[in-house]
Order: C-alpha cells, then structure tokens, then sequence
C-alpha cells in the first residue's frame, strides 16, 4: 500500500513539473507569436508605403515621358 502511494505521488511530481515545463513553453512561444505578428504589421506597412511610393513615381515617370512626346511633335 505505502508504495503504491509512494509511486503515485512520485507520479504526481514529475507531471506536474511536466505541466510547469509546459505552461513556460506556451508563455514563450505566445510571446513570439506576438512579436512576430508586429514584425509582419510593421513589414505590410512598410510594404503598402512603397507601393504607393512606386505608384506615384509610375505616374510622374508616364506624364513626364508624354510631355516628352508632345514636345517632339
């Protein structure tokens, strides 16, 4: 009987270290994920930025070439 007990509390112990160990893991790893998605948000913005960026000088770029052939005619 005792050592039955004393396997079951020995039992006991190393799962509940099991699930301490576990619970750190997910705290890491949640804050990773966090950090990640502002890595991504910050990149998609940075990204969207320069598209439009491109879209404007794409625009300049045609109307100055028009004026060019315009001015050729």
């Amino acid at each position: 009987m005792r050592s039955d007990r004393n396997l079951y509390s020995k039992n006991l112990i190393e799962c509940q270290d099991e699930v301490s160990e576990l619970k750190r893991k997910f705290k890491i790893n949640s804050h990773q994920i966090d950090q990640l998605k502002d890595e991504i948000e910050q990149k998609d913005a940075a990204l969207t930025s320069t598209n439009h960026d491109l879209a404007i000088s794409k625009k300049e770029s045609d109307k100055t070439k028009e004026e060019m052939n315009n001015q050729k005619i």
